[in-house]
């Protein structure tokens, strides 16, 4: 069983934002179908190395957590999609093994 944890910056470059319900939209039309089995979202406050502006960016996020099969290619999909829409450089994933019941 595998954790998948997705990270979403909230700022669009060029200004704007993605606000809540131009989330839930994006989570309806995208990652609903990619992921059926369910997700968790919740909110963070993030930081990385924007490379293309040699730059440290702070920036509010949305993080989706999902424990089960992974389906690479629902994974890219997910990311592409909100790379383009939102013109994100990048959509942080992280994947750890884990071990998990659900009762």
């Amino acid at each position: 069983m595998t954790e998948l944890k997705l990270f979403f910056g909230r700022d669009i470059p060029g200004g704007g934002f993605v606000d809540d319900a131009t989330w839930r939209a994006f989570s309806d039309r995208v990652l609903t179908p990619a992921f059926p089995e369910g997700f968790t979202v919740y909110e963070g406050l993030g930081q990385w190395f924007n490379p293309q502006i040699r730059m440290v960016k702070r920036e509010r996020s949305f993080v989706v957590d999902r424990v089960g099969a992974l389906n690479a290619a629902a994974v890219e999909a997910v990311m592409q999609a909100y790379r383009t829409e939102f013109k994100q450089v990048s959509v942080g994933r992280l994947t750890t093994e884990a071990c998990a019941g659900f009762d």
